[in-house]
């Protein structure tokens, strides 16, 4: 059958950044940090080398809780914070020439990644770093300001060019993941589409299509100028099950007598449920002779089935009217007419027969 079987129940802030991007990302700063803290320590700069060990343990932390499938989200959080401290002390510590502050200017669209509550806090975790950004762009060009005579004015230009290569590599990173987020969602919500497109179309009961979504079928393939066979089936004696057993089991009823038809009738044909306990079937490019033996095969199918009474058995029978479309001027509704009445003729006549005559 032509069935959509869609499952759609993310949210659109449900994305995980991809493990290879936190992967890279974790032991590119890792690798960093540990450059860093080597560097500071070589040159006495001993409160940076100690920062750089917390960040190095820090960051190999972060490696190991993605290859143990942590969330993406806390971990990034984590690092912008490390980030935005480690580049705003460390052009403290060294001054504006050794490029430190260029991170900054990579974390400020981070926010912008995570979940939060309103948009808001997005907008004010971006303009505190733009904040400090130019706070320190002040206090360390313009005022001069350093922690201690630290500058090693032989190795600023070098730190300056790494630290820029470096930022804009994570920038990349950044980039990478917004354009993965982009993607997810737009999958994500065509998926959403598809599935309520699904449920507007189908019967919540039997997951059959429901008579709209028929209607649309029978439009198509009355364009396409395929021939076509109508088989309309009818549960016999429904009243009396529904009186017998109750309403839950009638339902029971029809949910597994859908199901099989669902399994059984040609993909590119179509089922819904067209009122009540009747069921039509229209199979495109397909005989009298040949739907009529389809008709029979599933009549007994369905007699085969057997539902629970509460203590017994029962079964149920079915009535299967079946036509086909002979001219090109003919209708839908002319062909399914002529099944309604085959079906009732089947009736009439005692029930649990497939009329096509």
């Amino acid at each position: 059958m032509d069935h959509f079987d869609i499952e759609y129940g993310q949210k659109l802030n449900d994305f995980e950044i991809p493990r290879v991007y936190m992967l890279v990302f974790e032991f590119l700063t890792m690798l960093t940090h540990l450059s860093y803290a080597v560097f500071f320590f070589c040159n006495s700069v001993t409160f940076m080398g100690f920062f750089n060990i917390f960040s190095v343990v820090f960051y190999t932390y972060g490696i190991v809780a993605v290859a143990r499938g942590t969330k993406s989200e806390p971990l990034i959080k984590a690092a912008l914070v490390e980030i935005v401290a480690h580049a705003t002390v460390a052009t403290l510590f060294m001054g504006w020439d050794y490029g430190f502050q260029m991170y900054l200017i990579c974390m400020v669209a981070v926010p912008f990644m995570f979940s939060l509550r309103q948009k808001f806090d997005s907008f004010a975790l971006s303009i505190a770093i733009i904040a400090i950004y130019f706070t320190l762009r002040i206090a360390c060009v313009y005022l001069g300001f350093t922690i201690g005579d630290r500058k090693i004015h032989s190795l600023d230009k070098l730190w300056f060019i790494t630290n820029g290569v470096l930022s804009m590599v994570i920038l990349v990173l950044i980039v990478l993941v917004f354009r993965a987020k982009v993607s997810w969602i737009n999958h994500n919500l065509e998926l959403q589409n598809v599935a309520l497109k699904e449920t507007a179309s189908l019967d919540a009961l039997t997951g059959l299509f429901n008579r709209r979504a028929m209607g649309g079928y029978l439009d198509r393939i009355v364009q396409s100028g395929l021939p076509y066979i109508a088989a309309l089936l009818d549960i016999d004696f429904f009243k009396k099950v529904n009186d017998t057993y109750g309403h839950a089991a009638g339902d029971i009823v029809l949910a597994d007598i859908s199901a099989l038809l669902l399994k059984e009738v040609p993909a590119e044909g179509y089922v819904c449920r067209w009122g009540g306990e009747e069921i039509l079937m229209i199979v495109p490019d397909m005989s009298l002779k040949q739907g009529k033996e389809l008709a029979e095969r599933l009549r007994v199918m369905i007699s085969q089935l057997e539902f629970d009474g509460g203590g017994s058995t029962y079964g149920v029978t079915v009535t299967i009217g079946v036509s086909e479309k002979t001219s090109a001027e003919q209708t839908s509704d002319a062909v399914i007419k002529i099944a309604d009445d085959r079906l009732y003729k089947g009736k009439s006549m005692g029930r649990n027969m497939v009329v096509s005559e």
